[in-house]
């Protein structure tokens, strides 16, 4: 299944006005509000790339308050996520060391 980011700049003042529509498109599995070069980045799940083509050209780019878009194309996926079921344990603090307590996974 292609999968992509849409990394994109919205217009100032209507960063969320945009993400609000783009969770509503049914491709649209993840979106988000960042700092830095752009204003949101879209995660897209798709069945073909032509159509992963159709939804950035024909529902993201000609939306109102969008200026630019960037996409990245997923190349490989790494599907193991047991890693992230880690949990963090707080290591007490060691008064003698002035230590602040440690934090390992």
């Amino acid at each position: 299944m292609p999968c992509a980011y849409v990394f994109i700049n919205a217009e100032k003042g209507f960063e969320k006005n945009v993400l609000n529509r783009l969770t509503k498109l049914p491709n649209v599995k993840e979106s988000y509000l960042t700092n830095g070069a752009y204003n949101i980045i879209t995660k897209i799940d798709v069945d073909s790339i032509d159509n992963l083509k159709k939804i950035i050209a024909f529902n993201i780019r000609p939306q109102d308050n969008v200026e630019s878009t960037l996409t990245m194309m997923i190349v490989e996926r790494k599907s193991d996520v047991s890693h992230l079921n880690r949990k963090i344990v707080k290591i007490h603090a060691d008064p003698i060391a002035n230590n602040q307590g440690a934090y390992t996974l």
